[in-house]
């Protein structure tokens, strides 16, 4: 602890004096304490904290690292918003910065100006504040050292400041101390010039005052005379003193606080109560050692002390340095201490100020300074240059290790040496004019210096002035590097070079081994290539001890060469431990070994250099870096050796290409003058090459009446600098003309510009000719394959088409323009195109051929995507074109009207078969119907009971409704001829209501509308019935089994819709019109062909509609339809109206007059006993002789015993049918016969037809048979 001796009493003059010198210094203190660091002051701990943040940053850094714009950003990590505007160590403004526009400055020169107006003084921890044109700026340094960076390096940085500084003393560090002397000593000149020496009365109760902005105006009351009217300036005194000072203890930067003699704590400013985080209430009462803990550096509390210690006197300040602050729990900071007195009045009455300092920050910088220096230490220590410094004087006074090790002395008998006492002769010389320059120039001289030491060695001497403030040399220093390895080098390269730049190949390498063995000192050294040979390396230079060693063959196996291409960098080993059994390091004693990889441009291995010593090298680090220097050079030869090889053996090959090549080769220049002519030129176009080099192309080879279109051509090629091929018609010597195909080739020299023009020439005469030939070939073929009938497609080995001719585009739609170049695939259908490409490349891999050369079956696809049958013969054809792959040919036949015509046939077929099966059947049940119904008729004629006879009547009708029902089957399998007979349709449509309605369900509503008293028509019933049925079922089909159909009948007068017909006549019309989904046009046109179906197989077969068109076409009629999409359909029947009276008549005829009645003979044949049976009584019964047979022999055998009038036969029966048993009676016995039969085959009826006299059906009734036999019997003779 210090104390200062405060002012002592005196007499009232001197203190009056001492008052007046006071204020003269106060006056002294205020102009030279009002500058810069007033100024700074409410920024300094902001800008303080920038600068150190920022020194820390560059600190770390070497000088040739700061550059602007790396400080930029690092200065924006720190601060994102602020502009970022950088000065050099001269405080000019260093270019190109983006942040300096921000500033808003009028000019840079302004800022320059105003720096240098302000003698700024540039150094570490120098902080300035400048305002050009109003504009507020602080200056701080951004290194540690700016005077030592170049003028392009940044040393210092603009910051704006956010307002205008206030220019007061109050921000001044040291302020507080003089304001209170200063108030001290004011104080008590008041005293002495008012003969008052009493404390100032109540000053504890008005300091009391913890309020941050002290109300500084007095009250009127104050100010106002008394009842004398005189003024209490006591009063006022003490009011305004407290006032200011309450103000100037506010405007201290650091903690303050006033206590009094019991260390009680009267006021603090604002920065102690931000130290001691607390408000101003918390502090009435307290003491200031409750409030914080301050230890010395001997860990001694401070303010525990008593108070009478720890009290000041009267003007003496007591000052503490290097404090621990502890404020709270883990709070902790370096500060400093000053105590100060404010007042001494009675016992008790001191009062005492308290300043607490900061000073963490000033620790830190005292830190970090340390750390630079020991690191500039440590530098300077270990750097392998020589370092030193010197005076005026040319005295020594530091010297690093390297250099004392140089000198052979230590540093203390270095310091306070000149040179003279260090170095002699030409270095002494050399050293002290090196001196003598730099004092003289004021600037760093560089010079090389060699010492004469027992190992000659080279120092690159850099000498530079270190001056004072005014700019006067005051030190010099230098730095001395060892650079003999460098110079010993390029003297070396220097030799090489001279010695090379006439060499090269073999002479280049053996001079390069000579010269590296005596640069490294090395006992082998070699160059050895890579060669194609596996495992094998050529050694192309060596040498031994500075001879020429032979060259030989180096094999790589477990070598160190190996390992050195393997490694593809430097590579260093002991050969006696990793390679002991080498022969040729052996036999040469060589025991250390370094090398290099010789790399290409690429970057590939193509050779080694090595180094091998017999003992370890001194400086292997060296070593490698002379191979490494080496080898880039030795690697450029060796790739350019290699290249010349390559275009060498290129040059032979092509010389000999170009010789021996059996098509014509000339070179020609810009005037088409022939440079060179081969032999196959010769022999092309007759002229020699004596005959043709020298001379001009169009005396040659091109006609003149050719040369104006070939000679532009050709000039083409050379103003253009382009390659082209074209074709040209040339004459050879004897007049025969050639068709050739010029490839021209621009050859251009150094400059870009065109040398010659290289023509590689063909005779495409005969190829061409062979050409026109093909393509009229071709065109036959096409013309062929598009006069056939079938489709033909052609593809290649990938599936792509490749032709297409005019059959397959009318087959599939597509034209051949469209299809070519497309996969055939887009032909098949989906299940099969999927397939396609891995059938295809499976026969290309394997060869199996499945279905080449087959037949067979497919679905196609045309363009619209409809599919349709069709048969396809695929075949491979052998390797055409010019691909030499091979190619398919597909022929493809539309056999949709085929498959139709089998489907006909087959439904024919099974016709067939249904109708033999139905007319068996029939057959026998028409057998069974007969004998039902003749014994019902003859009952009818036995009885005599109406109840009786009606039985028979019912079993009549029951088998006439079977009979009707085997006439159907027997016409639906054709087995029965049409039997057309008038009807009217619209009974014949109301007896069939009820089997349309079952057979439609009652989903569909059936609406009947007859026209009445309609003529008749003369129809198959059967036929008519059926093709009702049809009609009404399409109907339900088309409305999807709902809806209304209507069937509708009236009469129409007028032609039919046939051309042919014009007549007039009647037709019975019959309509059914249905709600259904309609018909296209298409549908319509192709509405009655057979099998024809737009319904699911399952529905239908295609061929109601035909036989509806069919029935009515044998009924002499024809159809309409009407029907569009969506919109239903109508079906117009139109049959000829007939006359019913005459068939009437022709009826009422016959029932007038039967002849029933004869006594005739007359012979049953039939193999069904019962039904001969019932006729013979039946027949019996109308006065006839009767015979009966079981067959047609036993009736043969009958006729030629017994006369008889006519045969009764029955057509089926077993061996013999009745048919050819007629054909035998009527040749044989010449008698008519009366075939009857329930089934016969209708070819034979046609065949047989003149055999017989007539036929009836069974079953049959009574009169039908009776009439027959009249009839028979009456036209016999006839």
């Amino acid at each position: 602890m210090t104390r200062q001796a405060g002012l002592r009493k005196t007499t009232g003059r001197w203190v009056v004096l001492l008052g007046a010198f006071v204020l003269v210094a106060d006056a002294l203190i205020l102009m030279l304490l009002s500058d810069d660091d007033d100024l700074l002051k409410p920024y300094r701990t902001e800008l303080t904290q920038l600068k150190q943040q920022i020194l820390s940053i560059t600190a770390r850094q070497n000088d040739d690292t700061i550059n602007p714009t790396w400080l930029r950003e690092q200065i924006k990590t720190l601060r994102p918003q602020m502009p970022v505007v950088l000065l050099n160590s001269e405080l000019a403004f260093i270019p190109n910065q983006p942040d300096f526009q921000s500033l808003s400055l009028p000019s840079a020169d302004e800022i320059e100006r105003s720096l240098k107006s302000s003698n700024f003084h540039a150094g570490m921890g120098s902080l300035k504040i400048i305002h050009p044109q109003e504009r507020w700026l602080a200056l701080l340094p951004v290194v540690p050292q700016p005077a030592r960076l170049a003028s392009e390096a940044p040393s210092y940085l603009l910051v704006p400041l956010p307002e205008e500084p206030q220019e007061t003393l109050l921000n001044n560090e040291i302020f507080p101390a003089v304001l209170i002397i200063n108030a001290l000593l004011g104080y008590l000149f008041w005293l002495v010039y008012t003969k008052r020496f009493t404390p100032l009365k109540g000053a504890g109760t008005h300091y009391l005052n913890f309020s941050r902005q002290p109300d500084a105006s007095i009250p009127p009351s104050v100010l106002a005379p008394d009842n004398a009217g005189s003024y209490k300036p006591d009063d006022a005194v003490r009011f305004v003193a407290q006032s200011e000072f309450t103000a100037l203890l506010q405007s201290i930067p650091d903690a303050a606080l006033i206590f009094d003699h019991n260390k009680e704590v009267i006021e603090a400013n604002s920065a102690a109560l931000q130290l001691l985080e607390c408000e101003p209430s918390q502090l009435q009462g307290k003491k200031v050692e409750s409030l914080m803990g301050i230890q010395d550096r001997q860990g001694h509390s401070l303010l525990s002390r008593p108070a009478v210690e720890l009290l000041p006197n009267r003007g003496d300040i007591i000052s503490f340095s290097d404090c621990q602050l502890k404020t709270g729990p883990g709070h902790t900071h370096l500060v400093s201490l000053t105590l100060s007195c404010l007042s001494r009045g009675g016992k008790g009455q001191r009062r005492a100020v308290l300043i607490i300092s900061d000073e963490s920050a000033l620790e830190q910088m005292r830190y970090e300074s340390q750390q630079q220096k020991y690191l500039l230490n440590a530098m300077y220590s270990h750097t392998p240059a020589l370092v030193y410094l010197k005076d005026r004087r040319s005295v020594y006074l530091m010297a690093n290790n390297a250099f004392a090790e140089f000198i052979g002395r230590s540093q203390e008998h270095i310091i306070g040496q000149r040179p003279q006492q260090l170095f002699e002769g030409a270095v002494l010389e050399q050293l002290q004019a090196l001196e003598q320059e730099v004092l003289d120039s004021g600037l760093p001289v560089t010079r090389e210096i060699e010492h004469l030491t027992r190992t000659p060695r080279t120092f690159l001497y850099q000498e530079f002035p270190l001056k004072d403030s005014q700019g006067n040399v005051r030190y010099t220093g230098g730095i001395a590097s060892d650079v003999t390895a460098e110079r010993q080098l390029e003297n070396t390269l220097q030799a090489l070079a001279t010695d090379s730049s006439a060499r090269s190949g073999d002479s280049f390498f053996n001079s390069l081994v000579k010269q590296l063995q005596r640069l490294t000192k090395a006992d082998f050294v070699f160059i050895g290539e890579t060669i194609k040979r596996p495992h094998q390396m050529m050694v192309i230079a060596a040498n031994h001890k500075g001879q020429e060693h032979p060259l030989f063959c180096y094999y790589t196996d477990n070598s160190p060469c190996q390992a050195t291409l393997q490694q593809q960098g430097y590579y260093s080993v002991d050969l006696q431990s990793e390679f002991p059994n080498n022969q040729i390091y052996h036999l040469l004693n060589l025991h250390y070994y370094q090398a290099m990889p010789l790399l290409d441009a690429e970057g590939q291995a193509i050779g080694v250099m090595t180094l091998s010593y017999e003992s370890e090298p001194e400086d292997p680090h060296w070593l490698k870096s002379t191979l490494e220097l080496f080898c880039s050079r030795v690697s450029a030869e060796l790739s350019r050796e290699r290249l010349q090889r390559h275009l060498h053996r290129l040059s032979s090959k092509l010389s000999s290409h170009i010789e021996n090549t059996p098509l014509a080769v000339i070179e020609w220049n810009s005037e088409f003058t022939v440079l060179n002519w081969n032999h196959s030129a010769e022999k092309l176009f007759g002229y020699s090459a004596d005959e043709a080099i020298g001379h001009p192309l169009n005396t040659l080879i091109i006609a003149p009446i050719r040369w104006a279109y070939d000679s532009a051509i050709l000039n083409y090629v050379v103003v253009n600098r382009t390659n082209n091929k074209c074709t040209h018609t040339n004459v050879s010597q004897d007049g025969r003309e050639v068709l050739c195909e010029w490839e021209n080739t621009v050859i251009l020299n150094d400059l870009g510009e065109v040398e010659s023009v290289i023509s590689v020439i063909k005779d495409v005469t005969a190829e061409r000719r062979l050409l026109f030939k093909i393509q009229q070939k071709e065109l036959e073929q096409r013309q062929m394959l598009n006069s056939m009938v079938d489709a033909i497609i052609t593809i290649d080995n990938h599936g792509l088409i490749t032709s297409f001719n005019h059959s397959a585009e009318t087959l599939f739609g597509y034209s051949e323009q469209d299809i070519l170049g497309q996969n055939v695939k887009i032909l098949m259908p989906a299940n099969i195109r999927r397939h396609h490409d891995h059938y295809l490349a499976e026969h290309m891999r394997t060869g199996i051929t499945k279905l080449i050369g087959t037949s067979r079956e497919v679905m196609g696809v045309k363009s619209d995507g409809t599919e349709f049958p069709m048969r396809l013969s695929v075949n491979k054809l052998p390797g055409s074109n010019n691909d030499g792959e091979p190619h398919f040919i597909g022929s493809c036949t539309d056999i949709t009207q085929e498959k139709q015509k089998d489907q006909q046939l087959k439904h024919s077929m099974k016709m067939d078969a249904l109708g033999r099966l139905t007319g068996g059947v029939a057959h026998d049940f028409n057998n069974l119907l007969g004998i039902v119904s003749g014994y019902a008729e003859l009952l009818d004629m036995s009885l005599d009971d109406d109840a009786l006879r009606q039985y028979a009547a019912e079993i009549l009708k029951a088998s006439h409704r079977g009979e009707r029902l085997t006439s159907r089957l027997l016409k639906f399998t054709r087995k029965r001829a049409a039997e057309p007979k008038p009807i009217n349709i619209n009974n014949t449509l109301e007896e069939q209501r009820e089997m349309l309605q079952r057979s439609l369900t009652p989903t569909i509503e059936i609406d009947f509308s007859l026209t009445p008293n309609l003529p008749q028509v003369s129809v198959d019933v059967s036929e008519f019935e059926d093709a009702l049925l049809n009609l009404c079922i399409n109907a339900k089909h088309a409305m999807d089994g709902q809806g209304r159909l209507s069937i509708r009948t009236y009469d129409y007068q007028g032609a039919s819709k046939s051309e042919e017909d014009v007549v007039k006549r009647q037709w019975v019309v019959m309509q059914v019109e249905d709600e259904g989904i309609g018909m296209t046009e298409e549908v319509k046109q192709r509405l009655f062909e057979p099998f024809f179906s737009t319904k699911d197989e399952e529905k239908g077969t295609g061929l109601g509609l035909s036989q509806v068109y069919g029935f009515v076409d044998r009924a002499s009629g024809f159809i309409e339809v009407d029907s569009e999409p969506n919109k239903g359909a109508r079906f117009s029947l139109y049959f000829p109206a007939i006359d019913a009276n005459e068939h009437t008549q022709k009826e009422e005829d016959s029932v007038m007059n039967p002849p029933y009645y004869g006594n005739e003979t007359l012979l049953i044949v039939d193999d069904e006993v019962a039904l001969a049976d019932v006729l013979t009584t039946t027949l019996k019964h109308y006065g006839y002789q009767l015979l009966s047979a079981n067959s047609a022999e036993q009736a043969l055998e009958v006729l030629e015993h017994q006369p008889v009038d006519l045969v009764i036969s029955d057509v089926v029966m077993k061996h013999q049918s009745g048919f050819e048993l007629a054909s035998q009676v009527k040749h044989r016995f010449k008698l008519p016969v009366l075939l009857i039969s329930g089934y016969y085959d209708e070819s034979e009826r046609r065949n047989n037809d003149q055999s017989y006299t007539q036929l009836i059906h069974k079953p049959f009734s009574a009169r039908t048979l009776l009439e027959a036999i009249r009839n028979t019997l009456e036209n016999k003779g006839a």
